[in-house]
Parts: structure tokens; C-alpha cells; sequence
């Protein structure tokens, strides 16, 4: 598979997003692999591989170092916290999420051009008793009841971990 540049990225990642929205929303299919190959076949169009690789994309050598020392990963679906929309959100195998006003687009831009990646907000919610490392906050869903969650309080660095009926989004207003 070869390595896409931005537009070729974002015009996947459309032609992706169109695919689902006129097969799996409709209930044709529930596989995205055959929605997407079923959306070439009746545009014909543009050819594009059907298989989808998220290890293969322009960030892959652009990724800021999180506070724990992990690469981070971009997701570019926006989050509306405390009433302002973040259009992307830096992730962390750790659990650390720094939501950001900017979108994928503009931070390919940045990092490409030697910028740095700026804290603007995150879901860091205290400090951990055990070792004073950051606690960050995972929603869960319980599995009991359509719509029952708990959010989880997790430890960036050791195995802490707390459990409140407080949503996330309770929380990080809080903040």
C-alpha cells in the first residue's frame, strides 16, 4: 500500500465516510470493507484499495510525545466539551486525551513546517495519590442497561484506578 499525502488521506478518509453513510446507515451492509468496495463499484470514478491501514498515514513520522513519554495519535473527530467544539484530539496509549482547537489539517501544517504541539486542553483530572502522577478519565458502559455508564479515574503512570457515576464530561467542567 503506498504512503497517501494529505489530500489523498482526506479524500480516503471522505470517500470512507460517504460509503458509510449511504451502505451501513441504510442497512445494506454492516462490514465498512464491503460498503467502501460497494461505493467504488457504483461511482467508478476514482479507484481506490479497499483495505484501510491506520498504521500507514501522513502523521506517522509528525507525532508529539506525550507527558508520559508515549507518541500520540490524532483523532480528528471533534468533541464539544464545556460548550466549545474541539475539532481533534491528541490520544496516548496512556489514557491521556489533549483536545485541540485546531483541525487535522492545520496540525499536519504545523508539525510539517518544525512547530511544536501546544497544550490547550485535557482530561486530566487531579493527581494520582499513590505516585503523583496525572489521573486521566475513561467512560465506560456498564453493558447493564442501554445508556448505563461510569467513568473511570486511571493513573498515567502506575495501576491506581477509581470508579464514580459521574459523567466525564461532569467532571472535566469541573476543571
Amino acid at each position: 500500500m503506498k504512503i497517501l499525502n494529505l489530500e489523498e488521506f482526506q479524500n480516503r478518509i471522505n470517500e470512507v465516510a460517504k460509503s458509510r453513510k449511504i451502505f451501513i446507515e441504510s442497512g445494506l451492509t454492516k462490514n465498512i470493507s464491503h460498503a467502501f468496495q460497494l461505493y467504488q463499484e457504483v461511482l467508478k470514478d476514482n479507484e481506490m484499495e479497499v483495505f484501510i491501514s491506520g498504521k500507514e498515514h501522513p502523521f506517522n513520522k509528525l507525532r508529539p510525545k506525550c507527558k508520559c513519554g508515549l507518541e500520540m495519535r490524532l483523532n480528528p473527530m471533534p468533541r464539544k466539551i464545556n460548550g466549545t467544539v474541539y475539532p481533534s484530539t491528541w490520544i496516548c496509549k496512556c489514557g491521556l486525551n489533549e483536545f485541540t482547537t485546531k483541525t487535522a489539517e492545520q496540525w499536519y501544517d504545523i508539525l510539517s513546517e518544525g512547530g511544536t504541539f501546544e497544550h490547550e486542553f485535557d482530561n486530566i483530572v487531579g493527581d494520582c495519590p499513590d505516585c503523583g502522577s496525572p489521573l486521566v478519565i475513561k467512560t465506560k458502559c456498564s453493558g447493564l442497561a442501554k445508556g448505563d455508564y461510569y467513568t473511570e479515574i486511571l493513573c498515567t503512570k502506575c495501576s491506581y484506578i477509581d470508579m464514580t457515576e459521574k459523567t466525564a464530561m461532569e467532571l472535566l467542567e469541573n476543571k
